[in-house]
């Protein structure tokens, strides 16, 4: 598991750093400043976007703050940012916020909700590997729960509009 997360925050800061333009990019910034340790750098670069409401920097943020890398460790405010991300739709956060639940990680655990969270995940990448590590955490969880709480989590998941 611990692998597949390394994967896709690396798959993550790496397609940001790809969509980097000539003009300043404080997302792409960041990423490079969190790539190389500059955690104070890479977090005086996304707090001010993501107060502002990007996704993106809000699932850099939670992972800031899950790890500890420049922030007090704080997994109830890393669920937070992720939160604030899934809730506009972003597949990353949906992910994170998913792994959250699934762990009970700065939430109580909730397998519904985790499941919830990870089938949009699954619905919302549109790359790989990030599709399938989501997908696959689906099943891991699917497989430990009733098919009770499956119908709940899926329908949750039905229902879900971003905000």
């Amino acid at each position: 598991m611990k692998r597949e997360i390394s994967i896709l925050i690396l798959a993550f800061a790496v397609t940001a750093l790809a969509i980097r333009t000539v003009a300043a990019d404080p997302i792409a910034d960041g990423a490079a400043a969190n790539n190389r340790g500059d955690y104070a750098t890479a977090w005086k670069l996304w707090r001010p976007l993501a107060e502002r409401g990007n996704a993106s920097a809000q699932v850099f943020l939670g992972g800031l703050f899950e790890s500890g890398h420049g922030v007090e460790m704080n997994p109830s405010e890393a669920a937070r940012w992720y939160g604030l991300a899934a809730l506009q739709g972003n597949a990353n956060g949906q992910f994170f916020l998913g792994r959250m639940y699934d762990e009970g990680k700065g939430l109580p655990q909730d397998s519904v909700l985790a499941y919830k969270w990870f089938d949009l995940a699954c619905a919302h990448y549109s790359v790989e590997p990030e599709r399938t590590i989501a997908c696959s955490y689906r099943a891991r969880l699917a497989s430990t729960m009733t098919p009770e709480q499956i119908a709940e989590g899926q329908q949750l998941a039905r229902e879900w509009k971003p905000k």
